[in-house]
């Protein structure tokens, strides 16, 4: 099952080192864009006119732009007939077991451990049960292999036991918690000497200067290299050229406060748009 609980870890940003909730991660749609500067043409569509920013259909993005684009636009890669197509539901989706990462690039989807088709090496996509990056409905099913730090729905974690080898069922309400280098949750806390202790910005080096998870994975850290360290991001410092992409489609300008503001979430629409692949982001921040 390589891998499928990396899924949907997205990128968010914070103001002076306060997390923002996976709830308003990722936000920004075409319809947030006020100005032209920031209605991007890539995956937007301005009309001069009313000055109005709209988002172009799922079906004219090829496999990079639909796998690789923000959400929650919902426009997702269809493997079967290798065409963008607008999300349905998370039940409609089957994947084959080592691809059963890609229910999380799905909108608020997750793996569904009780789908496991061993003979036909399938696994099917769910709901979310938990406002979590690595939510899942139980520890038991999942292979060791892929048994790390998911969230349940009652707030406990799937942690490897290396001496039974399998998957187990643990409460974990801070880093130290975690006892051993082997569970030690390296995307929200690091090892050290005999500890696992959170992580902080001031951790990271120039290339991984990105972001850090809480240990439940339902807050998100950003971060921001100045140039000789890595600090926490503060979204009031940036530009109108900054917003969007600095915040990684979190944040965007409004002309009116002259601020870079967090994107509310837009109202269901017909229009369709985007999907972070956040599986693939996730192998490139922490691998």
């Amino acid at each position: 099952m390589k891998k499928f609980i990396i899924g949907y870890i997205l990128l968010v940003i914070v103001n002076s080192a306060t997390p923002l909730s996976l709830s308003q991660f990722n936000q920004c749609t075409c319809q947030n864009a006020k100005q032209q500067d920031d209605c991007l043409i890539d995956y937007c569509i301005w009309d001069p006119n009313q000055s109005t920013c709209s988002n172009k259909s799922c079906s004219v993005f090829n496999k990079n732009d639909c796998l690789g684009v923000p959400s929650p636009f919902k426009c997702v890669w269809n493997y079967t007939s290798s065409k963008c197509e607008s999300f349905t539901k998370c039940a409609d989706y089957t994947f084959s077991i080592p691809d059963g990462e890609r229910c999380y690039a799905l909108f608020k989807c997750q793996v569904d451990v009780n789908t496991i088709n061993n003979t036909d090496q399938t696994v099917k996509c769910m709901d979310r049960t938990s406002d979590s990056a690595k939510s899942i409905g139980s520890c038991d099913k999942v292979p060791f292999n892929e048994c790390l730090w998911l969230v349940t729905s009652d707030g406990k974690q799937c942690i490897r036991n290396t001496q039974t080898q399998a998957c187990e069922t643990k409460l974990i309400t801070k880093c130290s918690d975690y006892t051993t280098n082997d569970s030690c949750n390296t995307q929200a806390c690091f090892w050290e000497a005999t500890t696992c202790k959170p992580l902080t910005c001031s951790y990271f080096n120039d290339k991984s200067c990105i972001l850090y998870f809480s240990f439940d994975f339902k807050q998100v850290t950003f971060c921001n290299w100045n140039g000789k360290s890595c600090l926490d991001l503060d979204t009031t410092t940036l530009t109108q050229q900054q917003c969007l992409s600095f915040t990684l489609y979190s944040y965007i300008w409004d002309p009116d406060t002259k601020k870079c503001e967090v994107c509310s979430e837009q109202e269901e629409s017909s229009s369709t748009g985007f999907l972070i692949y956040t599986s693939l982001l996730m192998a490139l921040v922490f691998n």
